[in-house]
């Protein structure tokens, strides 16, 4: 039982990149684990193609994002460059799904998503 909620709390923290205290507090020593945090995104990216699941490399967006394409996951790149202003995204093939989630998850948020440690040794 505990396996599905902190399944069902990691999917909501990938989805709204945000818990309360409470469900920070059901995770494993208020951790999310990383093969469940993989986990997660793959279902995801299996269901929306995309990570962030609202980003597209034709909008605005600061950081990366995983595309899931039928054999290869690709990693779009944008920073900003000024106020509202963004580079031209640089797009890469990634060769593997959690290569991806760990580039995306550092650059996009660090070692933490809204505060909650990610531990990726788990």
């Amino acid at each position: 039982m505990m396996a599905d909620r902190e399944a069902e709390l990691t999917c909501k923290l990938v989805d709204t990149f945000h818990l309360s205290a409470l469900e920070r507090a059901e995770l494993p020593g208020g951790r999310v684990r990383g093969s469940v945090l993989v986990r997660a995104i793959a279902e995801g990216l299996a269901n929306v193609g995309w990570f962030p699941k609202d980003w597209r490399p034709d909008q605005p967006f600061d950081g990366l994002l995983i595309e899931a394409r039928v054999h290869a996951y690709i990693v779009h790149a944008r920073t900003e460059i000024g106020a509202a202003q963004y580079s031209e995204v640089r797009s890469e093939p990634e060769k593997s799904l959690e290569d991806a989630i760990r580039t995306v998850i550092a650059t996009n948020f660090g070692d933490d998503i809204d505060g909650v440690p990610v531990d990726w040794s788990t």
